[in-house]
């Protein structure tokens, strides 16, 4: 009998760890779920959901706002490629960066303690001179028709 008492113990501590753990899942879910701030490209261009992790570079390829020519991003930091300035909400990436930096945006991630309410803003860094059919762009941007 005792051991059956053990075993009725045993079950309801398991169950209760199980019911904890489905709570951790069920809060990571909905903290992935919510945007840790927003990203715009380019001035004037639409805000981009970005969660925890992602990189800037991810975000704008995810939606549509960076386009990739015939050159893909090295996404490693070598090509340059990504290189933009930060106009603003710089403190949106780990580590953070001032506004006006000039970084590579494959190279920061968006941190997971943002405010949701912040909007990153960059801008490409390349000159238009610089850029050939084959480079990748933002898109919209000016620079999109300087091989044309």
């Amino acid at each position: 009998a005792a051991s059956s008492g053990l075993r009725s113990t045993m079950r309801a501590a398991a169950r209760e760890e199980d019911q904890g753990n489905k709570e951790e899942t069920e809060e990571a879910l909905r903290f992935a779920a919510v945007p840790a701030c927003f990203v715009q490209f380019e001035e004037g261009g639409r805000p981009v959901s970005a969660y925890a992790g992602e990189t800037p570079l991810d975000v704008g390829l995810r939606s549509g706002e960076v386009v990739e020519r015939s050159v893909a991003f090295c996404k490693e930091g070598a090509c340059y490629h990504c290189e933009a300035t930060v106009s603003a909400g710089g403190s949106c990436l780990d580590p953070p960066l001032a506004d006006g930096a000039c970084a590579r945006l494959c190279k920061y991630r968006i941190a997971a303690s943002s405010d949701e309410a912040s909007t990153l803003s960059v801008r490409l860094f390349a000159a238009a001179d610089d850029l050939a059919d084959d480079v990748p762009t933002w898109a919209g941007s000016t620079s999109e028709v300087a091989g044309a």
